[in-house]
C-alpha cells in the first residue's frame, strides 16, 4: 500500500483526501487502554464493597456492643408511678423526660468500708438525689438537688416488692431507707408534682470506679484543703482528682466551704458537670480503651428502672455536655429554714423546704421556663431574675402537698396564683457565671 494520503479521481482532476478515518487499532495500545479501564472499574467496585462492609460491620459491632453493655445493667421493676395522683397536669408532661438520679449510700457489702467505723446505722440510704428535667426538644436541662436532711411528709407508697408503707413525716433520705427507689420516686412526685419517667442509681464503688476509668476529673479549689475525717487533700487551684479522692470530695461536709449539706450539694453538681464534660469529650469517645473502661465501670454499678436504657442516659449526657445557661441550670430545692427543729425534737439541723418558692420552681420546670437571663458574658456576666412580688406568709409545716397560693386555699388548677409568685429561684451555678468557688 503506497504511503501518503489517498488520492481520489474526481471531475476536475485528482484531489488529496486527508480525513479518511483509519481502521481501528488492534495492537497492544488498545488492549492496554481497555485493560486500564477494567482495572479502575474493578478497584472502584472492590473499594465500594469494602466500604459498605466496613460500615455494616461497624454498625453491627456498635449494635452488639450497645446490646452487651445495656444487658449488663441491673434493673428493677415497678419503680415508676405514672398513675400517681400527685402528678400535676400529667398530659402537659407527656413529652418531657425527667430522670431521678440517686447516689446510694448502702454501707453494706461492697460499700461497707467507707463508713464502717462511724457508728451510723448500716443500711441503704440516698446520699445524693437530683431530679433532672429534659425539655421535650432535648435542648435544655434543669437539675434540682434535694437536701438529704430535708424534713418532709413522705406519702404512702408501695415499694418494688409490693409492700405498702403508710405515710409519715421524717428526713428525705429515710424514704429510700424504708421503701427503696419506689418510695423515693413517690416522695419526689409528691413534693414537686413532676412525673419521674426514668430512674438511675449509682453506688459508692461504682462512682469511684467511673472517675478512675476517666483518669480523673478536674476540680477547682479556691483554698488548700485537708479533711482528716475523709482523707481528702486538695491544693489551691485547678487539679485532677481520681477514685477515692473524688468520692471524698463529693461526700465531705467538713473542711470544705461552710461545712453544710447545702455547700456539699453545689459541689456535687459542679463535679457532675465535670464528669459529663470528660465522659463526652473526644479524648474519651475516641479512645477505645478508656471508653471501654468507663462503660465497664458504669454498667457494672448502675441500677435503672425496667424501661430505661443506655440511649436514654446518653440523651441526658449530651444535653448536659454543653453547660451553657441557655441549656443547663442547677438548682437546690428552695429552702425556708436550713437549721429547722421539728416539733417534739430538741436538736435542729434539719432543712425545711420553702413550699411557695418550690411550687414556683416546679411550675416553671413543667412549663420549661425554669431558666435565668444572662446579661454580658464571661467574667462580666450576671443573671437577671423576674421581679419579685409580695411573698405569702412562710409555712412551717412540711406537708409535701402543693404550696399555698396566698389565700390559704389551693387554686383550682393546682398552679400558684399571682400572690404566690415570690422571687424566682436562681440556679446554684451556670456556665456563664460559674467560677472557682466551693
Amino acid at each position: 500500500m503506497p504511503d501518503g494520503p489517498a488520492r481520489v479521481n474526481l471531475a476536475g482532476g485528482p484531489r488529496v483526501v486527508t480525513d479518511v478515518q483509519s481502521p481501528p487499532q488492534t495492537g497492544n495500545g488498545g488492549r492496554h487502554r481497555r485493560g486500564k479501564r477494567r482495572l479502575w472499574l474493578r478497584l472502584l467496585l472492590w473499594t465500594s464493597g469494602a466500604l459498605v462492609f466496613v460500615l455494616v460491620a461497624a454498625a453491627l459491632m456498635g449494635f452488639f456492643t450497645y446490646r452487651h453493655y445495656d444487658a449488663r445493667i441491673h434493673r428493677i421493676p415497678h419503680v415508676l408511678k405514672p398513675s400517681d395522683p400527685h402528678i400535676v397536669e400529667p398530659t402537659r408532661q407527656l413529652n418531657a423526660d425527667n430522670f431521678l438520679l440517686i447516689g446510694s449510700d448502702t454501707r453494706e457489702g461492697k460499700d461497707a468500708g467507707y463508713e464502717s467505723s462511724t457508728g451510723q446505722v448500716v443500711g441503704a440510704r440516698s446520699d445524693t438525689t437530683i431530679l433532672a428535667h429534659l425539655s421535650p426538644d432535648g435542648g435544655k436541662a434543669t437539675l434540682v438537688s434535694f437536701p438529704r436532711d430535708s424534713w418532709v411528709h413522705v406519702p404512702a407508697c408501695a415499694e418494688a416488692g409490693g409492700k405498702i408503707h403508710p405515710p409519715y413525716t421524717g428526713m428525705f433520705n429515710s424514704a429510700y431507707a424504708l421503701g427503696g427507689p419506689a418510695c423515693t420516686v413517690a416522695l419526689v412526685q409528691a413534693l414537686t408534682g413532676i412525673e419521674v419517667t426514668h430512674y438511675a442509681e449509682v453506688d459508692f464503688v461504682g462512682f469511684r470506679n467511673m472517675v478512675s476509668a476517666l483518669d480523673g476529673v478536674p476540680v477547682c479549689s479556691p483554698t488548700a484543703v485537708y479533711d482528716s475525717e475523709s482523707g481528702l487533700r486538695l491544693h489551691k487551684g485547678e487539679q485532677v482528682i481520681t477514685g477515692a479522692q473524688a468520692l471524698a470530695y463529693v461526700r465531705a461536709r467538713y473542711g470544705l466551704g461552710n461545712g453544710s449539706d447545702l455547700g456539699r450539694i453545689k459541689r456535687q453538681q459542679q463535679f457532675l458537670a465535670s464528669i459529663v464534660r470528660v465522659a463526652t469529650s473526644s479524648k474519651t469517645l475516641f479512645d477505645p480503651g478508656k471508653l471501654k473502661k468507663f462503660l465497664d465501670a458504669a454498667t457494672a454499678s448502675l441500677t435503672l428502672d425496667s424501661g430505661t436504657h443506655l440511649k436514654d442516659l446518653y440523651s441526658l449526657a449530651k444535653t448536659l455536655e454543653h453547660l451553657d445557661p441557655a441549656h443547663t441550670n442547677f438548682y437546690t430545692a428552695p429552702i425556708a429554714n436550713p437549721d429547722y427543729t421539728p416539733p417534739g425534737y430538741v436538736d435542729g439541723g434539719r432543712v425545711l423546704l420553702d413550699t411557695a418558692k418550690g411550687k414556683l420552681l416546679w411550675t416553671q420546670i413543667i412549663d420549661d421556663s425554669a431558666s435565668v437571663t444572662v446579661v454580658g458574658s464571661g467574667s462580666s456576666a450576671r443573671t437577671v431574675t423576674p421581679t419579685a412580688t409580695t411573698p405569702p406568709a412562710a409555712t412551717s409545716s412540711p406537708t409535701g402537698a402543693p404550696a399555698p397560693n396566698g389565700s390559704g386555699k389551693p387554686s383550682a388548677s393546682g398552679r400558684p396564683t399571682r400572690s404566690a409568685l415570690v422571687a424566682a429561684p436562681t440556679p446554684n451555678f451556670n456556665a456563664a457565671t460559674h467560677n472557682c468557688t466551693l
